[in-house]
């Protein structure tokens, strides 16, 4: 899992209820890193701390071999890159990040082609808000961890207009601020 905002946070724990056992978030940010544990993460890094695909798909790394499935989270071009490096041959990268309309990043073909390394993309699905309200409301995956303050409407100029506090999630604005 590539990326530890709203996208990475929901992902893994879809992928634990879908039966994922061994879940590696990659994000900068140590607070990120703690409630990804939290919900459902068997393992995070600090891609700050060198290279990270070799500190994963090593031998003696997080996920020796590479990863089954990779979703990319963060929509930035280091990880849309980075993202079929950590597939396993015969794996798949899932990109699920949004990056700017028109940009482009470098992607190896004959990495894909000869580790066979499937890469796909998904985006909002009309079909899934039923599912998706119902595992909410169950609690089978939590939505209150992800808020990171709720601000009044005469906040919201401000907190739209500035970069996110550190280690920030989401902010969620509500007439009152409660």
């Amino acid at each position: 899992m590539l990326g530890g905002g709203v996208i990475g946070l929901l992902t893994i724990q879809l992928a634990r209820l879908a039966g994922a056992t061994r879940i590696v978030l990659v994000t900068r940010s140590a607070e990120k890193r703690q409630l990804a544990e939290s919900l459902g993460a068997t393992a995070t890094a600090d891609p700050g701390d060198g290279d990270i695909v070799a500190r994963i798909i090593a031998e003696d790394g997080l996920l020796p071999g590479g990863a089954d499935v990779v979703f990319e989270c963060a929509g930035v071009a280091e990880t849309m890159q980075q993202a079929p490096r950590l597939a396993r041959r015969g794996g798949t990268a899932v990109i699920l990040g949004v990056m700017p309309q028109g940009a482009i990043i470098e992607v190896e073909p004959f990495d894909l082609l000869f580790r066979e390394v499937a890469l796909i993309s998904s985006f909002v699905n009309p079909f899934t808000h039923g599912r998706a309200a119902d595992l909410i409301a169950s609690g089978r995956i939590k939505v209150e961890p992800l808020i990171s303050r709720r601000i009044g409407l005469d906040e919201a100029p401000e907190a739209i207009t500035n970069p996110a506090r550190g280690g920030e999630i989401r902010v969620l604005v509500v007439p009152d601020g409660k």
